[in-house]
């Protein structure tokens, strides 16, 4: 088995919810289909190999945080119809300050 994430065919849905900007008075909230479980293998701190079976919000955490290292964030699980609806929201906001 090659280094990496491996994960069953059974998905959960998750939910992400942010803040844009961060000091917005609302929140944006979006629901993502993830793996329900995954096998993560990775290097350690001392470079030995390691397995970490995760299932449910473990996985789901897990993933968000490798979403994060491959430069994944927010706004790329959005559609970009939603985009648009946030970008009109958001500057409707500043506008009115």
């Amino acid at each position: 088995m090659a280094f990496g994430i491996h994960a069953t065919a059974t998905n959960i849905r998750s939910v992400l919810v942010s803040f844009l900007p961060p000091t917005a008075t609302y929140a944006i909230i979006i629901r993502v289909i993830r793996p329900k479980a995954i096998k993560v293998e990775y290097l350690d701190y001392h470079g030995k190999k390691q397995i970490l079976d995760a299932d449910g919000l473990l996985s789901i955490c897990v993933q968000h945080e490798i979403d994060h290292l491959n430069g994944i964030v927010f706004v790329d699980h959005i559609s970009k119809l939603r985009k648009d609806m946030i970008l009109k929201k958001l500057t409707k906001q500043q506008k009115a300050k």
